[in-house]
């Protein structure tokens, strides 16, 4: 999947001239992106996702759907404001290889969209441990094109390829997402030390968010 950051940014009406998540942590910016939502009277639907996907992304109509299926857990037909907002951080995360930092911001959220697919078989069986099916979470990385890379990763780690416990979702999502972002950054970073002698640098802190 590849992201146009200023198309996402004018689709959305922002007027920073510049998008990552810490700006979108902004409350300026979150209630910038919340007057948008509500400028559509009949609620965020699918052909307003379909429609922001394709002004920003090369996805295809039938991947925007994929994409509205997985945030309409509850299948009302429309997103909500948190549902939204967690798109718009997935797309920036994706583009500026901040996946890392997206799953420590919104692991909530993302381990609540999974379990939601599983919810009907949990009542089913009578099941009070919720386990999420390895379907719904290629559907998750198939809107990332990292879908290839799931099954190997689970080998390795020697998960289940049926179902997964939050514990072991946490540990396959937290392995991808840093595959992704370390293997990106390689191709970027410079080999030559920085300017004060030292080899690396001191990282950035992760600030946490919460939208409501």
């Amino acid at each position: 999947m590849k992201i146009d950051t200023d198309s996402l940014r004018s689709h959305l009406k922002l007027r920073c001239f510049n998008i990552d998540l810490e700006v979108l942590c902004e409350q300026q910016t979150v209630e910038n992106l919340r007057s948008f939502f509500l400028s559509f009277p009949r609620g965020f639907r699918l052909s307003q996702t379909v429609s922001l996907l394709r002004a920003c992304t090369d996805v295809t109509d039938a991947q925007a759907m994929d994409v509205f299926d997985l945030l309409d857990c509850d299948g009302r037909g429309c997103l909500r404001f948190t549902e939204f907002y967690f798109l718009c951080c997935l797309l920036v995360a994706y583009c500026r290889r901040e996946l890392k930092k997206f799953m420590y911001q919104r692991w909530d959220d993302i381990s609540r969209l999974l379990q939601a697919k599983s919810r009907d078989r949990e009542i089913s069986t009578g099941s009070k441990v919720v386990k999420v099916p390895v379907v719904s979470v290629c559907c998750f990385f198939r809107i990332l094109g990292q879908e290839r890379d799931l099954f190997s990763k689970m080998e390795q780690l020697r998960l289940s390829k049926r179902d997964l416990n939050r514990n072991e979702l946490e540990t396959l999502f937290f392995a991808l997402f840093h595959d992704f972002d370390e293997e990106i950054q390689e191709n970027f970073l410079p080999d030559e030390p920085t300017k004060d002698g030292e080899g690396t640098s001191v990282p950035n802190k992760t600030r946490v968010c919460t939208v409501s």
